[in-house]
């Protein structure tokens, strides 16, 4: 691992760039999974499986497992959206009957 002097401004600056590429590839891989049906239900699954659409509460300390689930869904439903919103809307009507039997 490569140590980085925080004083250095240029280390800085091609850290924010490499953090940017990184990210705008990370949006590009989403876009390209949402483009298809097999990448929709995959994340379809694993954002009923976190429980992103369900209450987390149950009055006992399973609460808190649920809650760090439910997070790790948050945050891919976040990227999804941030990504692709479209895919996500079509997404969600691909599965329109599942929400609405939950």
């Amino acid at each position: 691992m490569t140590k980085r002097n925080s004083a250095d401004e240029k280390a800085i600056k091609e850290r924010d760039l490499d953090l940017k590429f990184q990210r705008r590839q990370e949006m590009a891989d989403l876009r390209e999974l949402l483009s298809t049906p097999a990448g929709r239900r995959f994340f379809w699954r694993y954002l009923t499986y976190t429980g992103v659409y369900q209450i987390s509460f149950t009055g006992s300390s399973e609460t808190f497992f649920r809650e760090g689930r439910r997070d790790v869904g948050l945050k891919m439903l976040a990227d999804i959206t941030e990504a692709d919103p479209d895919g996500f809307i079509l997404l969600m009507q691909e599965n329109r009957k599942g929400v609405e039997n939950e």
